[in-house]
């Protein structure tokens, strides 16, 4: 965004206007009257353009903490939507959304430890997203803004990351991502703070449509939730012994499979048949619930303790293999769908790797397709646990 040169700030009487002049006049462009906060941000936006850090130079003007920033960023928001109404800042930011379609609606949702806000025709929203809907809307660690309008590539871009599915850019500010096999939805941008995106599409009734929305949403949680240090294990969960025990395998491996028959052998519930959110809370390593569950449609809300890792590794017999930490934590890492796009994001994995291995227990399995693969890990895991 920035401020439109036909607007210039003057006092009068003791009273701050920013006023049309010139060409302003000569449309018909109404003026308005400022306060002491508003002339401050007024000031701020001729070098500061950036919501994010807009929103940390008006924090720093009033003195807030943390408990007063969601009332503090609607109070900015609500500014800024006066001054694009009037025209007086121009080129729309990236992440703004003007709350003028009324076909546009809000939701939030608590995914784990992180509550999200949507904004934008809810009707696309999977049905599995829905099931994490929340009625707290005290504070949002995401918001993501659906808009039915053009976009464009930014000039100034660096690419981070280019195949088949996915490409991934790098601005001053965001990260921008396409979906070539996504035709209908045309682009993507998340704020580097992770706590704005927005996501471009074509209005379409075409039935795979809300699918692709469903998993560009999450390409946007996952960069989030790794800046609030939670991360995404590919991995199929089961509930043993109070505790989640993840197996984790490339695709094809038989994770589904290894689970089934724990679920058939012992009557252990599935919790998610692909993905798991795994976080230390309160110094306690912990697994909640996602709704993006693959083909599985097996998925939870609930958070429950981590017990384990369990890799798997097809092989002719059935064997439990102890590994020496720096391959837990590389094994571990690389199963992670958590983002990798630059050497301080895969530090950010392996450091959060390095600290949860040392407190779960993480094993390689070399299994069979057979029962006797479910018999032997979970021998391991009761010698294990009877060991603590």
């Amino acid at each position: 965004m920035k401020t439109n040169p036909v607007f210039s700030l003057h006092n009068i009487a003791g009273t701050a206007y920013l006023l049309p002049h010139g060409q302003g006049i000569a449309d018909h462009q109404r003026g308005i009257r400022l306060n002491e906060t508003g002339v401050f941000l007024w000031k701020t936006l001729h070098h500061i353009t950036n919501y994010e850090e807009l929103l940390a130079c008006f924090a720093k003007y009033c003195d807030a903490t943390a408990k007063d920033l969601p009332q503090l960023k609607q109070d900015l928001t609500d500014y800024l939507d006066q001054l694009f109404a009037l025209g007086i800042l121009l080129e729309e930011a990236p992440f703004y959304h003007p709350p003028a379609n009324p076909s546009d609606c809000s939701a939030c949702f608590q995914i784990g430890p992180l509550h999200i806000r949507l904004i934008g025709p809810l009707n696309y929203i999977a049905a599995e997203l829905l099931s994490f809907q929340t009625d707290d809307t005290a504070y949002t660690d995401l918001t993501i803004v659906l808009k039915n309008t053009a976009f464009s590539l930014p000039e100034q871009r660096f690419l981070f990351i280019q195949n088949p599915e996915l490409c991934v850019y790098e601005t001053a500010d965001q990260y921008v991502m396409q979906f070539p096999q996504m035709p209908h939805i045309t682009g993507a941008l998340i704020s580097k703070s992770g706590s704005d995106a927005a996501i471009y599409f074509n209005k379409t009734e075409n039935e795979s449509f809300c699918t692709d929305l469903f998993h560009v949403i999450r390409f946007l949680f996952l960069y989030t939730a790794q800046k609030h240090s939670c991360f995404v294990l590919h991995s199929a969960s089961i509930l043993y012994r109070e505790s989640v025990w993840l197996f984790s395998g490339h695709s094809g491996m038989g994770k589904s499979t290894h689970t089934n028959m724990w679920k058939e052998l012992y009557h252990v519930p599935i919790l998610n048949g692909d993905l798991n959110l795994i976080a230390i809370t309160d110094g306690l390593p912990m697994v909640y619930g996602l709704p993006w569950c693959g083909t599985s449609g097996i998925f939870h809300t609930d958070a429950y303790p981590l017990g384990g890792i369990i890799l798997l590794n097809q092989s002719t017999h059935d064997i439990c293999i102890e590994l020496p930490m720096c391959q837990k934590i590389l094994l571990t890492t690389q199963r992670l769908i958590s983002p990798a796009w630059n050497a301080g994001m895969l530090q950010c994995n392996l450091d959060f790797m390095t600290a949860l291995a040392k407190q779960i227990q993480i094993c390689l399995l070399k299994c069979t397709k057979n029962d006797t693969a479910v018999k032997t890990v979970r021998h391991w895991i009761d010698q294990k646990l009877e060991r603590v």
